[in-house]
């Protein structure tokens, strides 16, 4: 990385096949958890709750009261 904060990607695309049964099945199996996700966030009326519960707050930040 240099003063630009410029990021060289080595090595990509990887040389390895990594479309594999087991990768796919896991995709589905994620993709099949994150819809199920996103209908109970949805269903949340204050969604920040959960988003603010992923990200502590930082020491000496103001705080929304």
């Amino acid at each position: 990385m240099d003063g630009n904060n410029t990021w060289l990607l080595k090595n990509s695309p990887p040389q390895i096949d990594i479309q594999t049964k087991k990768v796919l099945k896991s995709l589905s199996k994620a993709h099949a958890a994150l819809a199920e996700l996103k209908g109970i966030v949805l269903s949340i009326p204050n969604q920040n709750i959960l988003i603010n519960t992923l990200y502590p707050p930082v020491v000496g930040q103001q705080q929304d009261l």
